[in-house]
This record gives C-alpha cells, structure tokens and sequence, in this order.
C-alpha cells in the first residue's frame, strides 16, 4: 500500500461476483492489489474537482471579471442560483 500524506479510511463495498473476478485479474496481471485498483479508479473518476472553485461573490478586494455590478443589493438570489448550479453539478458527476 502507497503511504499517505493525509489520514486514510477503511471502507468496505459490495461488488458482484462478476465485477470482482475481474479486478483480481487485473490486479494480479499488474502486480498491484485490489485495493491498490479501486483507489486508482476513485481518484481517476472523482479524486481532483475539475478546475479551481470560485465564489466571486465572496471574492476579497477587487472583483472578479463577470461580476454583476448590483451585486449588493441581489446577493441572495445570486448565491441561490450559484448553490443550485452547484447541486446539479455534483447530482450530474454522480450518475
């Protein structure tokens, strides 16, 4: 097992019969562990976000490029629409 720089959790998930005698087929022909594999495949598919996450309207000094110039007086509606494009986003990458 690689070492870590930050903490580690044991889980424990339920494959099919199918799905698990191909991962130790595979592991085995790459010499690494089924475990080893799984991570590799969770970090592949969810393990770094996409780009860097900007909240504009909670952005320090000067505004970011796009920032709606009645910001102050509409902040509310403006972080709602902002938490339910987050939302879907992350119900989208967990399909």
């Amino acid at each position: 097992m690689p070492s870590y720089d930050v903490g580690v959790k044991r889980t424990t998930i339920m494959l099919p019969d199918e799905l698990d005698t191909r991962l130790r087929y595979l592991a085995g022909r790459r010499g690494v562990s089924v475990a080893e594999l799984i991570r590799e495949a969770v970090e592949a598919r969810y393990g770094q976000p996409s780009g860097p996450r900007t909240l504009s309207f909670a952005g320090v000094g000067q505004a970011a490029p796009g920032t709606p110039t009645d910001l102050g007086r509409r902040h509310e509606e403006f972080l709602g629409e902002a938490l339910r494009r987050g939302r879907e986003r992350e119900r989208d990458a967990d399909r």
